[in-house]
């Protein structure tokens, strides 16, 4: 996307969603605002496009148009059964946001989106059964590239990254 800026070609507006409130037993992710502030001012976007806690959620992602632009979340991922009630790759929202959903239900139309959760760009290699990872799920909604850790990520690491971004 900095090259795309580079060369004068438009940047659609930057969205982020994140802080989710705690579920699962999963610990509050402390950082998470300040990470999404820091991003939202580096693509100089206004903070209203933030969406936190609560208003971080399915519908709201929904209702917003990305079109070539960023999204970013900074919340928990899981990996399938991780948690018992989640059957494949999912994002933390209100509630969980899983691969199908994305492929299926949404139409994002992102030029960029952003996982800063753990282990993001976890793929199923050898099970029987096929599972769509968040990855491809994000590409099949429309978004033309996705960022994501193969690993498990500190919450205050990702936010120091960013700040220094500014």
């Amino acid at each position: 996307d900095i090259q795309n800026r580079n060369r004068g070609i438009e940047i659609g507006p930057f969205y982020g969603f994140g802080d989710p409130l705690p579920k699962d037993n999963l610990d509050k992710l402390e950082n998470a605002e300040e990470e999404l502030k820091s991003l939202s001012q580096g693509f100089q976007s206004p903070w209203k496009n933030v969406f936190l806690r609560e208003n971080a959620s399915k519908n709201k992602l929904n209702s917003i148009s990305v079109n070539n632009g960023i999204l970013a979340f900074a919340t928990h991922a899981v990996t399938p059964f991780q948690i018992s009630s989640v059957e494949e790759p999912s994002l933390l929202l209100t509630e969980w946001l899983g691969a199908t959903e994305i492929a299926f239900k949404l139409n994002i139309n992102a030029s960029t989106v952003l996982l800063s959760a753990c282990e993001t760009g976890w793929m199923a290699y050898d099970t029987a059964k096929p599972i769509l990872d968040l990855p491809s799920a994000f590409l099949l909604s429309g978004s033309q590239s996705v960022v994501v850790t193969n690993w498990s990520i500190e919450d205050e690491a990702t936010t120091v990254s960013y700040t220094h971004l500014r």
